[in-house]
């Protein structure tokens, strides 16, 4: 999801090599890849575990069922996807 600006708060920068697994599911094993030059990404997490991005250019989030679309450039944000049931009144987080 596109973010104005960086979040405020406590962030950790994690490496990035050019290629980085944001998703991985639970049951296929499908993964969610972002693809870019190394100097033109910066990868954090915050204390909830989502990932924080600033793509500085073009970067490409590839996936074995759904393909590849181009993110430009910009700040990002990757959570959890949920789903509420509203029969039980319960959110639960999306298996993939």
């Amino acid at each position: 999801m596109p973010i104005k600006n960086k979040p405020e708060g406590e962030l950790k920068q994690l490496e990035f090599k050019g290629s980085f697994v944001l998703r991985e599911g639970e049951t296929t094993g499908h993964k969610h890849v972002l693809d870019a030059p190394p100097s033109q990404v910066e990868i954090f997490q915050d204390a909830q575990g989502r990932y924080v991005m600033n793509i500085k250019s073009e970067a490409k989030i590839s996936h074995e069922e759904h393909g590849t679309i181009v993110m430009p450039a910009g700040w990002y944000v990757a959570g959890f996807e949920r789903e509420r049931n509203w029969f039980s009144e319960t959110t639960n987080r999306v298996i993939d």
